[in-house]
């Protein structure tokens, strides 16, 4: 019998007419989709989640909720903008709502950068996630040295870098993350409107779906290049990462966002960053766009630079510092020669 994870070798492995994304836009379909959440295996983990929405965060709302099942092979579009609270607050046969679920520490949950996705399910209905594996710090462990582990990526370059895709399963991954960019990217002329469209246009739909069915690739990619120490580290940073976006000073576009949290590099918790100034230059994430991470490299490189200068000057002010004294102390010893033939 093959794995949970050896099944995700074939991204369209379903019935014809079947493409494994079901649409979940009433309190009975909330119930059906718990009822098929209980006893799930948790390693692997069986949940990978993510969200859609507009300035999704505390300012702004949520309009899909992404939720693949791996033992099913189901990927379920939860429908937050029709639903609301109810998405939430259904019961399945058991009595367990997806707030249960997402708040159930022994049930493992895999976010990709859970930062944000936090933010806006623990302002907008009060849900505080545990069990989390954020997925972009995995990645980062994962990583064969300390000195790399300065920042974080995000999803589109962790897939196109590392996912275990054919050629054929790439080009479709870009074709369909291409389309959904043209509806809802204000800079391709798009609208985040376009998440609150129903019924979903079926651009959005698979591009909602894409993402979240590639997860369970990566965390087994990732989870094979980690040892234990490293996995506590990330289940740690998840936690606090969790924690910090549920603070009243939490700023969901910070400057710090793109850099890595300390505790993964052995230093002080990734709570320090709260206490940041929020006057930094705000650092983008790799895959923020061209222009907005060539701004940041180039602050980055600006600051290298002057850290240089910076101890080249000193370097400078303490030579000439001593040669100085040395000229003082030449200028004394001859004086006091002179002073002493003047005497014989």
């Amino acid at each position: 019998m093959s794995s949970p994870m050896s099944r995700m070798t074939n991204l369209d492995d379903h019935a014809p007419g079947d493409d494994g994304i079901d649409m979940v836009d009433t309190e009975s379909a909330v119930s059906s989709m718990l009822d098929g959440l209980e006893g799930l295996p948790t390693n692997p983990p069986s949940l990978y989640c993510d969200l859609e929405g507009v300035n999704l965060s505390r300012y702004g709302s949520i309009s899909i909720f992404q939720l693949h099942v791996l033992p099913r092979n189901r990927t379920y579009l939860i429908d937050i903008y029709t639903l609301q609270n109810k998405a939430f607050s259904t019961p399945s046969k058991s009595g367990r709502t997806l707030k249960d679920v997402l708040e159930c520490a022994a049930t493992p949950k895999v976010f990709f950068d859970v930062r944000n996705d936090s933010d806006a399910l623990h302002s907008h209905f009060g849900i505080a996630l545990a069990g989390v594996q954020d997925l972009q710090l995995m990645e980062l462990a994962a990583r064969s040295s300390s000195y790399s582990r300065r920042v974080v990526n995000g999803l589109a370059r962790c897939i196109e870098r590392d996912a275990p895709l054919s050629a054929a399963e790439r080009r479709a991954w870009a074709a369909v993350k291409e389309a959904g960019l043209r509806l809802f990217a204000p800079e391709r002329g798009g609208s985040y409107a376009v998440f609150n469209a129903r019924p979903l246009p079926p651009a959005i739909r698979r591009y909602c779906a894409q993402d979240v069915l590639v997860l369970p690739r990566l965390w087994a990619l990732y989870d094979r290049r980690m040892g234990a120490a490293w996995r506590a580290r990330v289940l740690q940073a998840s936690r606090e990462r969790v924690a910090m976006s549920q603070a009243a000073t939490y700023n969901p576009w910070g400057s710090d966002r793109a850099l890595a949290p300390a505790n993964c590099l052995g230093g002080t918790s990734i709570t320090s960053s709260l206490k940041r100034p929020p006057s930094a230059m705000p650092i983008p994430a790799a895959d923020a766009g061209p222009s907005s991470f060539l701004l940041a490299k180039c602050g980055s490189t600006l600051f290298c630079i002057g850290r240089s200068v910076l101890l080249w000057a000193v370097v400078i002010v303490l030579f000439l510092l001593g040669a100085l004294r040395n000229r003082l102390f030449a200028v004394v010893r001859v004086r006091r020669a002179r002073e002493g033939v003047k005497n014989s």
